[in-house]
């Protein structure tokens, strides 16, 4: 099977199309990356027992668990609902996506 060659003109064409959508999901990351630790690293455990697993593991672990869990989650969600609703092809180009 021969695959279409993606020229700079082809490319500039979807980037100016696209332009919002990849600035959301940029900012939306890059936010993400950066206050989620820091948030949950205020995170303690209710009932301290002063070991290692509290001074050191429980936030790490609590950081690592729920960021990918949820993400998980909204990934998942993500896949099963899909909107707009339609034949999955690009109903102004024609094309399948």
């Amino acid at each position: 099977m021969h695959s279409p060659k993606v020229t700079g003109a082809v490319f500039s064409l979807i980037l100016s199309h696209s332009w919002l959508f990849t600035a959301a999901i940029l900012v939306t990351g890059m936010s993400t990356t950066m206050v989620y630790p820091g948030a949950i690293s205020l995170v303690r455990p209710t009932h301290p027992d002063d070991t290692d697993w509290d001074e050191v593991y429980f936030s790490q672990v609590t950081c690592y668990l729920t960021f990918n869990i949820f993400n998980y989650l909204g990934t998942a969600v993500a896949g099963l609902v899909q909107w707009p609703h339609g034949s999955g092809t690009n109903s102004q180009a024609g094309h399948p996506l």
